[in-house]
């Protein structure tokens, strides 16, 4: 055991346990629905002047795609790709790193193994770049 707490007491603001408190094993909590982030695209955003090979490029040939989560009805960008549609190529990315999360990182030396998307299934959101 490394010290950390293993149980919490939480208050519910829930419906029917509204104001009630109650202790919880941490190490039990998981989530009741699967989560993914989603995907917004916008065809036709001039998110670069130049392509990959810094010739002038139209708007129309770009996709810019928003990455990230929606929490409580409020979008956390995480990842941003400019995407030429032509050539099918990543002009650039940018990516949204919380500051206060970078203490949970994993330490691990190694490559995690490979996890299909979605249990196995394609993912069709990605197709919306192309």
């Amino acid at each position: 055991m490394d010290g950390s707490p293993t149980s919490a007491r939480y208050l519910c603001s829930s419906n029917d346990e509204d104001g009630a408190s109650f202790a919880v094993d941490v190490g039990s909590i998981s989530c009741s629905a699967e989560h993914a982030p989603n995907i917004r695209v916008t065809p036709g955003d001039a998110c670069s002047k130049v392509d990959a090979e810094l010739e002038p490029i139209s708007a129309s040939d770009l996709a810019l795609a928003e990455i990230g989560w929606l929490v409580e009805d409020k979008f956390h960008l995480q990842i941003l790709v400019c995407h030429d549609e032509r050539y099918d190529d990543t002009l650039f990315t940018r990516h949204v790193l919380i500051g206060a999360a970078i203490e949970n990182r994993d330490k691990t030396s190694g490559r995690p193994p490979f996890r299909r998307d979605l249990k196995g299934k394609r993912d069709d959101r990605w197709d919306k770049l192309a």
